[in-house]
C-alpha cells in the first residue's frame, strides 16, 4: 500500500478536499492515537501503514497522557492539523482508512485500549468493510453482481489499454479490489473508439450495443470514485470520439 492510496481512502470517506489536508489530519490523528495505545500496539499498526503515517503513530511523547475527555483529542487534532469544519468526521475518515489498509483486527486490538468515550468516533465495530469497485458498479447501476463484475473487468482492462501507463496509475489509486490491476496491467495501444467497444464486447461476451452500455455504467462510477477529476484529466488525451462512449464531464 502506498501513501497516495492511503490518502485516497481518507478523502473518499470524509470531508477533506485535498491530499495535503488529508495528510495533515492523518498525521495529527495518528500522533494523538499513538499516545493512547501501547508502544507494541503502535508498532504493529504502524508496520501496516505507509512509512509517513507509521512514523506519526510511533514517534510520540509517551510521557504525555492520552487526551481525556475525547473532546480534547478532537481539539488537539484540529490544532495540530490547522483544521476547521467537521473535525470528528475527518477523524472518522482516517480511522476508516486505517481499518481498510491495516486490517480490522489490528485496529481493534489497538483501540481496545482506548477510554470508552473514544467509541464516539473510533469504534472498530462501526468501520464498514471496504466496498470494491465492482460493488460500487452494482450499487449504482442496474447490473447484478456477476454482470457488474464482468462489465467492470472488461471496461477497465480495455481502458487500461487505451490510457498511458501514468494516467492509468493516477486513476487506479482510487480503486479497491481487483479493479486496480485490471486498469494498470495493460499495454497502451492507439485504439479507435469502435475497436475499444469491440474489445469490451469480446471480453464480456456481449453485443457491441450492450458493451457501450457497460462502458457508460462503469466509467460513470469510475469518475465518481476518482477524486480531483482524475478520470477527466486522463481521458483528455483521447480523441473526441471517445466522448460518445465514456461517461465523462
Amino acid at each position: 500500500m502506498t501513501e497516495p492510496e492511503f490518502l485516497a481512502s481518507v478523502r473518499r470517506s470524509g470531508p477533506l478536499e485535498s491530499d495535503e489536508a488529508a495528510g495533515r489530519v492523518s498525521e495529527a490523528v495518528l500522533a494523538e492515537l499513538g499516545r493512547c495505545i501501547s508502544r507494541a500496539q503502535a508498532e504493529e499498526l504502524a508496520a501496516r501503514l505507509p512509512a509517513r503515517f507509521g512514523r506519526a503513530l510511533t514517534r510520540v511523547d509517551r510521557e504525555e497522557a492520552c487526551p481525556e475527555p475525547f473532546e480534547r483529542f478532537v481539539e488537539s487534532v484540529a490544532d495540530d492539523a490547522n483544521l476547521d469544519g467537521d473535525v470528528r468526521a475527518a477523524i472518522g475518515s482516517v480511522v476508516d482508512a486505517v481499518a481498510e489498509h491495516a486490517g480490522g483486527d489490528a485496529l481493534s486490538n489497538a483501540t481496545a485500549q482506548l477510554p470508552p468515550a473514544y467509541g464516539e468516533v473510533i469504534e472498530p465495530e462501526s468501520v464498514p468493510v471496504a466496498e470494491t469497485f465492482t460493488d460500487a458498479v452494482e450499487e449504482a447501476s442496474a447490473l447484478d453482481g456477476e454482470e457488474a463484475a464482468v462489465a467492470a473487468e472488461a471496461t477497465l482492462t480495455t481502458l487500461g489499454e487505451r490510457l498511458s501507463q501514468r494516467k492509468a496509475e493516477d486513476v487506479a489509486v482510487y480503486l479497491r479490489g481487483d479493479a486496480k490491476e485490471w486498469l494498470v496491467e495493460s499495454h497502451t495501444e492507439d485504439l479507435a473508439v469502435d475497436t475499444f467497444v469491440d474489445r469490451v464486447a469480446a471480453r464480456a461476451d456481449v453485443p457491441p450495443d450492450r458493451a457501450r452500455e457497460y462502458v457508460v455504467e462503469v466509467t460513470d462510477v469510475l469518475g465518481k470514485v476518482s477524486l480531483d477529476h482524475e478520470l477527466d484529466i486522463a481521458v483528455d488525451q483521447l480523441p473526441d470520439e471517445y466522448g460518445e462512449v465514456l461517461a465523462i464531464n
